[in-house]
């Protein structure tokens, strides 16, 4: 994306979205911001995990980014 929809995104654009599927629970699905990743990296099926971004008080939103090997 281009424009942030978000004040809080602002300072983030462009930035990567994608559709995520969590393994631990088959069909809930959501569309979030993929973070350290570039458009051209992006694959079907990639692991990714979940961090989450403190916006404001009270307000975290979940990111999603590659899964560090261990």
């Amino acid at each position: 994306m281009q424009d942030a929809f978000l004040p809080g995104f602002a300072d983030e654009v462009p930035y990567v979205i994608g559709d995520i599927e969590l393994v631990e629970q088959p069909g809930l699905r959501m569309i979030t911001q993929l973070i350290g990743l570039t458009a051209g990296e992006l694959k079907v099926g990639l692991p990714v995990t979940v961090r989450f971004q403190d916006l404001a008080e009270g307000l975290s939103v979940p990111q999603f980014g590659p899964q560090e090997n261990p």
